[in-house]
C-alpha cells in the first residue's frame, strides 16, 4: 500500500461513517497505518498498547520478529523496537508538541534502545506547531502537506512514506 492508497482509504472510511467524529477518525487512521505496516512485513502491535514499566498508552509499536505480546496490549520493553505516535492531521498546538516530546523522553529513559517515531498522514507545511524532528526530539514523517479550505483540501505527497518504510526496515534488520 502506498501513501495515496492510505489517504484514500482513510478519507473514504471516515466519509462512510456518516458523521464527524474525531475519536473515530483517529482510530481508523491508526488502524489503517497499522494495516499498511503489516503489509510491509513488520511485526506491528494492535493499537493502543502498553510497555511494562511505562505508564503511557502507545498508538502502535513494532516488536522484534517472532515476539508476541504478553497480553493483547502489553509488551516487555526488551521486545519493543519502535514506538509510533500516529496522527491524521498533525498536532494541535504547542501542548501537543510538548506532550509527544515528553512521552518519547519517558520511553527513552526507560529503554534507550526503543526508537520513537511520529507519523502524520497530513499537516500544513507552514503550521507553526507541526511536529518536526527538532521539536519532538525524534524522527517525524508527514505523508502529505495539505492546503486549501477544509471542504476542499489539496494534498501534496512528501515522499516520507517510502523513507519511513526504509528507516523502519533498517531498525528491524539491525537487531
Amino acid at each position: 500500500m502506498n501513501e495515496k492508497e492510505i489517504l484514500e482509504m482513510i478519507s473514504r472510511t471516515i466519509e462512510e461513517f456518516g458523521i464527524k467524529c474525531r475519536k473515530f477518525s483517529g482510530a481508523i487512521t491508526v488502524e489503517l497505518i497499522r494495516k499498511a505496516l503489516l503489509e510491509e512485513g513488520f511485526n506491528v502491535s494492535e493499537r493502543d498498547v502498553y510497555i511494562n514499566g511505562i505508564p503511557i498508552e502507545v498508538d502502535l509499536l513494532i516488536a522484534q520478529k517472532g515476539i508476541s505480546p504478553l497480553t493483547r496490549i502489553q509488551y516487555q520493553p526488551e521486545d519493543v523496537l519502535v514506538v509510533l505516535e500516529v496522527k491524521g492531521r498533525g498536532t494541535f498546538g504547542e501542548d501537543s508538541i510538548k506532550s509527544i516530546s515528553n512521552n518519547f523522553k519517558i520511553i527513552k529513559q526507560t529503554k534507550k534502545n526503543i526508537h520513537c517515531i511520529y507519523i502524520t498522514v497530513s499537516d500544513r507545511k507552514d503550521y507553526k506547531w507541526k511536529a518536526t524532528e527538532k521539536n519532538i526530539n525524534a524522527p517525524a514523517y508527514t505523508l502529505f502537506w495539505h492546503s486549501g479550505p477544509e471542504n476542499n483540501l489539496k494534498f501534496d505527497p512528501t515522499g516520507d512514506w517510502k523513507k519511513l518504510i526504509r528507516d523502519l526496515g533498517n531498525i528491524v534488520n539491525t537487531v
